[in-house]
């Protein structure tokens, strides 16, 4: 069973006029009807139904192996929120969208740094108690117990769990982040917003960011698709992405690895092809959704305003920003632009494969459906010849044995007789 943040029910109700005031209306996903959204939650995105570019590049990558990532297998593990995507997505809402729209959907832990005398365990709570006398003080105390006791009697101190335990009273509905973490994104920020070329793009000064822009649409054969840009210029879909754990002293040929090994080309491919669709839906009117007013007249100009033809050359490109989270391990924070011109080669490779995917996914959902788990079994294949597609043969590194006299004696079928002596 679901349960939907406050987020998602705020935005079903106050931008898409849903009445839910029935308890048990936060226990279901609802179906989003095909369109534009501004500002939709995380939540509602990807709990729809559809497939994304990331569907695609794994069908592209692992044909049947898509299934045992998707929704549709019900014994596939609940994604978590581990520190690594909750720092990934403070980092589209700092980055891309600025600091208004971060403070307002993120809360920023204390910093331990900014209390100096800070008392952070059990152990280091109860000597200091012990050490004043403090009364009622046994070693048997629950730990709230203990560090209330310690509210009282040691007032000059700064207690960690009481410090969090009055944070956590004022986080309401925010996603919460380390002082750490966003000590670390405003040093990308300050690092970006200087930078003379990549600075004007992701500037939210004087402008209105389209940012988390999704788009909705079912295709002739009832196959649903779904893109979602993290910002959305007039002439650039820019998104950001993790380096990884990235080995390499040359990014560049990290950042290649990274964008060949996911098939991150599908999702610049499309892109292209959503920011189409976006076109077609703003052209018809009626299929937007959400976001403020001037998000909704900024986006209503784009059509018009930033079209594919601009004298004779194409006037989208796609913008990677890929980004590397420093450590203590000698990784600094790394921002790094990659560009991808709509009708390059790159764009058609990406095509390419999305078609492939997709075509992929109608046969086998037309021959398995989609409610039992998707097989292959390969044809037979030979170890000693066959035809070229069929044989197997071992890399030409591994060792290869020595003649050993006599061993022709037991390529003989016609003698029975045990060969080891």
């Amino acid at each position: 069973m679901i349960r939907l943040q406050k987020r998602s029910m705020d935005y079903l109700r106050d931008q898409l006029g849903l009445r839910l005031d029935q308890p048990g209306d936060d226990e279901f996903m609802p179906v989003l009807a095909d369109g534009v959204y501004l500002n939709l939650p995380e939540e509602l995105y990807f709990g729809q139904d559809a497939l994304g570019s990331t569907d695609l590049a794994d069908l592209w990558l692992y044909r049947e192996g898509w299934w045992w990532k998707s929704r549709h297998n019900p014994r596939r593990k609940r994604d978590d929120s581990s520190k690594a995507k909750l720092f990934g997505s403070a980092a589209h809402t700092m980055l891309l969208e600025g600091l208004p729209a971060f403070n307002e959907r993120w809360a920023v832990e204390p910093d331990p740094l900014a209390f100096p005398e800070l008392l952070t365990t059990r152990d280091e709570v109860y000597s200091a108690l012990d050490a004043i006398g403090a009364p009622g003080l046994r070693p048997t105390l629950r730990n709230k117990d203990l560090f209330d006791l310690g509210g009282v009697y040691l007032p000059e101190r700064h207690i960690w769990p009481l410090i969090l335990e009055r944070f956590e009273r004022t986080v309401r509905d925010k996603d919460k982040i380390s002082a750490e973490d966003k000590w670390v994104l405003d040093v990308m920020r300050e690092a970006v917003l200087n930078d003379d070329q990549i600075g004007v793009v992701l500037s939210t000064e004087d402008c209105v960011p389209l940012a988390e822009v999704s788009v909705f649409w079912t295709l002739s054969d009832g196959t649903r698709l779904r893109f979602r840009v993290d910002r959305l210029l007039p002439n650039i879909n820019v998104d950001l992405k993790t380096i990884g754990n990235v080995r390499d002293r040359d990014l560049g040929v990290g950042v290649g690895k990274r964008i060949g090994q996911s098939a991150l080309d599908v999702q610049a491919a499309m892109s292209f092809e959503a920011r189409r669709v976006l076109y077609s839906y703003l052209k018809q009117g009626g299929a937007l959704h959400g976001g403020t007013k001037r998000q909704r007249t900024e986006i209503m100009c784009y059509p018009e305003g930033a079209p594919i033809d601009k004298d004779g050359q194409p006037n989208w490109r796609w913008l990677w920003m890929f980004y590397q989270k420093p450590d203590a391990e000698g990784h600094a924070p790394v921002v790094f632009p990659v560009w991808m011109r709509f009708g390059s080669t790159e764009h058609k490779d990406g095509w390419d494969k999305a078609l492939t995917a997709l075509r992929f996914y109608r046969e086998t959902v037309a021959a398995k459906g989609l409610t039992k788990p998707w097989t292959k079994v390969e044809t037979s294949h030979f170890y000693d010849g066959g035809a070229a597609k069929q044989r197997i043969e071992s890399p030409s590194w591994i060792e290869r044995p020595i003649h050993v006299p006599g061993s022709e004696a037991a390529m003989n079928w016609r003698d029975p007789a045990p060969q080891l002596s």
